[in-house]
């Protein structure tokens, strides 16, 4: 009986140790992204290698949809920068007996960071048009708590002059292609959570847009301030708290594993064998 609980209990802190061995020799991932397009009405369906081996022929490839207005869900990257960004493009078929074509990828984009060893950074990618470019131009924000603590958000000018911003009993003025931050407010009175946008005209302020803003204390946000069609735009993109092992690509191997020659081996062995005098 003694031996029997002394084996179960070895047996088990055997597994508990191999489990802990095998977290701690995880490749951490270089990076962790979430993405969204700028552009109004963009959405894509976008690959990428967690590996960056994106020219091995069995490389394995993540896809993940990416719209304009929500940020995607969190994915991650192991290799050296920059991260390869591709859609799939479909070619028209031209004759009834013409076979059905390979899908290409085609590049749409690629974004360069520090690679630093032994730690992950944590980035928002902005997908922005370009003119005459088929390729879009990726404007990183940093989504590191030490960068944007959670239940707080980061407000951006794209104007021509100074802003006057109020949130609750919050007050800053944002100059142009600067940025503040606030605090989220947590209050059952809506008027706690409303962002609004102020210009100055001589002593006079100008209550120009208004926005309401409620966050948690797991959630941040981004938003921006921008001139469109002689009045101001707010643009904003909550992100969650990220979690690492929930993340797009989180442990996935370089490579595509070869499946189907081992189901065909194991296939081809397993079958019956006629019979033989």
């Amino acid at each position: 009986m003694i031996r029997t609980q002394w084996f179960s209990i070895l047996f088990f802190s055997n597994l508990i140790f191999l489990s802990v061995n095998a977290q701690e020799d995880a490749p951490k991932p270089s990076a962790i992204f979430k993405a969204v397009f700028w552009d109004r009405f963009t959405s894509k369906n976008l690959s990428y290698a967690p590996w960056g081996n994106y020219e091995d022929n069995n490389a394995t490839m993540v896809s993940l949809q990416v719209g304009f207005s929500t940020v995607s869900r969190p994915f991650v990257y192991y290799g050296s920068p920059p991260v390869k960004f591709f859609e799939k493009t479909y070619q028209t078929e031209t004759s009834i007996d013409t076979p059905p074509s390979d899908n290409e990828k085609k590049e749409l984009g690629d974004f360069s960071f520090e690679k630093t060893k032994g730690q992950t950074q944590h980035f928002l990618l902005l997908f922005l048009k370009q003119s005459n470019n088929q390729k879009f131009k990726i404007f990183p924000l940093p989504l590191s708590y030490k960068d944007l603590e959670l239940g707080s958000f980061k407000s951006y000018s794209q104007c021509k002059e100074n802003l006057y911003l109020a949130y609750g009993d919050q007050k800053q003025v944002l100059a142009p292609g600067k940025s503040v931050m606030f605090r989220c407010q947590i209050s059952e009175d809506l008027e706690k959570s409303k962002l609004r946008v102020f210009t100055r005209n001589g002593s006079k302020y100008e209550e120009v847009v208004t926005d309401y803003l409620t966050l948690n204390r797991d959630m941040r946000a981004y938003v921006f301030l921008s001139p469109y069609r002689n009045r101001i735009r707010i643009k904003r993109y909550f992100v969650d708290k990220i979690e690492e092992k929930n993340s797009l690509g989180f442990g996935m191997s370089p490579l595509e594993v070869q499946v189907q020659q081992n189901t065909d081996q194991n296939s081809s062995s397993n079958s019956l064998q006629p019979f033989t005098e």
